[in-house]
């Protein structure tokens, strides 16, 4: 019996979201709130007579199961329909023509084989299928590109995804899904690129991870073709971020990626992130298509508001980065406050954030939204636990809240 598993953390955007799509740095961590994504294929003893995959996400309680020989045949067909077009998704951004074709055959292959009510329902488990059908799209072409194995290609037998990231909340849960099931079908398959021409450094494993650089590298290209399934025009920073791990000043411009890693922050200080939960799903494909319509329309009145947000991640980087004084909480909590404001500018808070807002500033706290926005949740830095009567008031108007637990690690083979 073959088993890889893989997880990937969530993330928080401290500083920068929506700005980062558009060319501005954004201040980004991974938390300690993974996806787990496990592959098997079973012994013949175990199989029984079933030639089915099975794919079951735990967490939105769905599981759906497909004729191997039925859903081989599909993904050779659809290949070999647009086998020419293949490379534009391993572009920089991959070609949304090709993608989308791919996706719409994809997604009602997947509806044949869930009941009409479970379509309806569950829309974000049918777009999550779609999304791993996709990567094992991704590795028959793989296989179809190294002579003599494309006849070896044999599905799993069950894929299974749970998260401990609350879903649709703003956490990255889409960017630790695509990067836990990349790693995991890459490392199934053994579909690494060479590491021939690599330096020592890109090859050499991480002891944590059980990763190379290279390997890495990879698991994130795959991963950011699956977000742009979920998000259309994503700025790849929740699937670098969870891939790689770490806090990081990510920016993503037409001469190339930046990505500068930090070292633990708030060591020596008794600060704490808290992420209030607004209980109200976020709209990051609605919000970023918002976002973006404002620049293109009124672009005179947009651009001072990113670079505005582009100092704020700046200095907020600097000041994360340095000793931790006795003023450094006041001043990100200044830029904390002129963030949330430049995000309101863009039309991109909610009543429900306000409202979560409003309490923070009730007992002398300040916050701002994190992710999309719409809804999702809102982030505070806080010295120590909140009290106990914030707790309860935050409870008695339905928000829920947990303590954001930092960690350094990415995306982790784990066996």
């Amino acid at each position: 019996m073959l088993t890889r598993t893989c997880s990937s953390p969530g993330k928080v955007i401290l500083f920068g979201e929506h700005s980062v799509v558009h060319e501005k740095s954004a201040v980004v961590t991974s938390i300690d709130l993974r996806t787990t994504v496990t592959i098997r294929s079973l012994t013949h003893h175990d199989r029984g007579d079933s030639d089915k995959m099975k794919i079951e996400l735990r967490d939105f309680s769905t599981s759906v199961s497909f004729e191997k020989q039925e859903l081989f045949l599909f993904l050779r067909t659809l290949l070999r329909s647009h086998k020419s077009k293949m490379m534009q998704l391993f572009f920089d951004r991959p070609d949304a023509g090709i993608l989308d074709t791919l996706m719409e055959s994809i997604r009602t292959f997947v509806s044949s084989n869930l009941h009409k009510d479970e379509v309806s329902a569950h829309y974000n488990a049918t777009n999550s299928i779609s999304c791993i059908l996709l990567f094992l799209l991704l590795a028959v072409y793989r296989f179809d590109d190294c002579p003599g194995t494309g006849l070896d290609f044999c599905l799993p037998d069950e894929i299974v995804i749970s998260s401990r990231i609350p879903i649709g909340c703003g956490l990255g849960t889409s960017g630790a899904f695509c990067c836990s099931v990349s790693g995991c079908i890459l490392s199934f398959y053994d579909l690494w690129s060479s590491d021939e021409h690599k330096s020592e450094t890109q090859t050499k494993e991480d002891d944590n991870s059980k990763l190379s650089q290279t390997q890495k590298i990879e698991i994130n290209k795959w991963a950011f073709i699956g977000e742009c399934v979920f998000h259309a025009r994503p700025s790849g920073v929740d699937n670098f971020v969870s891939c790689f791990g770490n806090i990081v000043k990510y920016r993503q411009a037409p001469t190339g990626l930046t990505a500068e890693f930090g070292g633990k922050i708030f060591e020596g200080s008794d600060i704490k992130l808290l992420v209030v939960n607004t209980g109200k799903p976020r709209q990051t494909r609605e919000m970023v298509e918002k976002v973006r319509s404002f620049v293109e329309t009124e672009n005179e009145a947009a651009l001072p508001i990113l670079s505005e947000m582009d100092e704020i991640s700046n200095r907020a980087w600097d000041l994360l980065q340095g000793t931790f004084g006795s003023d450094t909480k006041g001043k990100l909590d200044a830029l904390v406050v002129q963030n949330q404001s430049c995000l309101e500018k863009l039309g991109v808070s909610s009543p429900e954030i306000r409202s979560v807002l409003s309490i923070l500033e009730e007992f002398r706290h300040c916050g701002k939204l994190t992710g999309g926005g719409g809804g999702g949740c809102v982030i505070c830095f806080m010295e120590g636990d909140p009290a106990p009567e914030l707790s309860a008031t935050l409870h008695e108007h339905g928000f829920t809240w947990f303590i954001a637990p930092f960690t350094p690690f990415g995306t982790i083979l784990e066996s």
